[in-house]
């Protein structure tokens, strides 16, 4: 069976090595788009929406349906449509018209609030794909997040973040603002380790817990702020900190995280932040670089120690 897969501007390499680890399924690529094929589904941590394929292309000012075959549309039925980028059209409108060319054309009932299958239209800039949606969820919506804050980001961005850090079964990985714990709930769920979160407020490290019991994962939490690393942590003990630091102007705070990854780090550590700036630090070199587009850019940052003692 045809699929393809809708993830985020930037992730679209992380999307790929996830498809090919869980499917074994050669890929191509289209921007924010994997096609693949897949016996059966399975659950993507990288991808917001998966569609059975239909078809693909490329237009413009308007998308053409009147050649595409919708007899196998279960009935009852509804389109929905999601748009990147400036279009001469409104997504309601093309919902509108495809349902009417699909009812009209192949006689099939629609009910937007009970459908039985959902024709999905994607449109990114000048590209589009239909497909049905079989799942009819944005997967990007964990059902673990039951408590966020504020500053709780996208869950694929999270789990890029994970992945790019090289994170693996069995190693230490450290949030050291861990919040409700998304990142260390994303890299369980990616694979088995020793998972550690740190949070100077108390009321975040009540609500991980309550996240990591509906995701079933088992992490170690403490209620601390950054110097607490040096008091829970064996120097040189750990494989990968990824955190998130969306702040745009505390320099303490990212020099005081800068440090502590060098207390705590291995030598072939790293360091994975998530921020809306670019950042460096003399002590470390970057040595990958992930530019998301999700409203503002997002930036996935994994650093080295320069001088490793």
């Amino acid at each position: 069976m045809e699929y393809v897969g809708i993830t985020l501007s930037g992730l679209e390499n992380t999307a790929i090595q996830e498809i090919k680890e869980k499917t074994g399924s050669d890929t191509e690529r289209f921007d924010t788009l994997i096609k693949f094929e897949s016996k059966e589904l399975v659950e993507f941590q990288s991808l917001t929406r998966v569609l059975k394929f239909i078809t693909y292309g490329k237009f413009e000012e308007e998308i053409d349906f009147s050649k595409i075959d919708f007899s196998f549309v279960e009935e009852p039925f509804k389109v929905k449509c999601q748009r990147i980028g400036e279009h001469d059209f409104a997504s309601l409108q093309l919902e509108r018209e495809l349902g009417e060319l699909i009812h009209e054309k192949f006689g099939k009932r629609v009910s937007i609030r009970n459908p039985k299958s959902v024709i999905y239209v994607y449109v990114y800039n000048n590209t589009y794909v239909v497909g049905e949606d079989v799942l009819q969820e944005d997967l990007a919506k964990r059902e673990y997040k039951l408590k966020t804050t504020p500053a709780s980001i996208n869950s694929c961005i999270e789990y890029a973040a994970v992945r790019l850090s090289g994170y693996k079964k069995g190693e230490t990985l450290v949030d050291p603002f861990c919040k409700t714990s998304e990142i260390l709930i994303e890299a369980s769920l990616h694979a088995k380790g020793n998972l550690i979160g740190f949070d100077h407020i108390y009321s975040n490290i009540k609500n991980s817990r309550l996240n990591a019991k509906i995701a079933e994962v088992e992490l170690e939490l403490h209620h601390g702020g950054l110097s607490w690393i040096e008091t829970k942590l064996d120097k040189g003990s750990v494989d990968h900190m990824v955190t998130i630091l969306t702040l745009r102007n505390d320099k303490a705070k990212l020099k005081q995280l800068f440090e502590q990854a060098k207390f705590a780090l291995k030598d072939k550590g790293n360091l994975t932040i998530i921020s809306i700036s670019q950042l460096e630090h003399k002590d470390f070199k970057k040595t990958k670089e992930v530019v998301v587009k999700k409203g503002d850019n997002f930036y996935i940052q994994v650093f080295e120690r320069l001088n490793k003692d």
